[in-house]
């Protein structure tokens, strides 16, 4: 017996999408709120990352309830569909890193810090102390 089938199955799908669009709603309304408001720029990253990794998260929910009402509606479920949809709910986990550290300069600056990535970018760049020019003298022989 499978445990996403039935009625279960579908009080999750109809929970899922309830839950994305009230989201959506709910930053939709946030973002109009913001835009009224004058913020300083370093609140305004932090807006930004906030926005981007709740859409990526309610977007790969969306993908999961399409996969789950597609199940649904051919009757098919297997171990196969069920990784396909679990690839969308580990791509949103994932993407939380990334999306902080492309967008706010603090959150790459502090994982910079921590990881020593100056370290290894100061090793991979070469010296600015070394000639990157050579000299050759020529001299005539009569």
């Amino acid at each position: 017996m499978d445990v996403m089938y039935g009625q279960f199955q579908t009080v999750y799908s109809i929970a899922l999408f309830l839950l994305s669009f009230f989201t959506l709603v709910t930053y939709a309304i946030f973002l109009v709120k913001v835009r009224r408001k004058s913020i300083d720029l370093n609140m305004k990253g932090i807006y930004r990352s906030l926005i981007v990794t709740s859409f990526t998260i309610v977007f790969c929910s969306l993908a999961v309830g399409f996969g789950i009402v597609v199940s649904a509606i051919t009757h098919t479920y297997s171990a196969t569909m069920g990784l396909l949809i679990g690839i969308s709910i580990n791509i949103s986990i994932a993407s939380n890193f990334f999306v902080y550290y492309f967008i706010s300069e603090q959150y790459r600056t502090a994982i910079n810090h921590y990881l020593y990535i100056n370290i290894l970018k100061s090793a991979l760049r070469p010296s600015d102390k070394k000639s990157r020019t050579s000299v050759v003298t020529v001299t005539a022989i009569a």
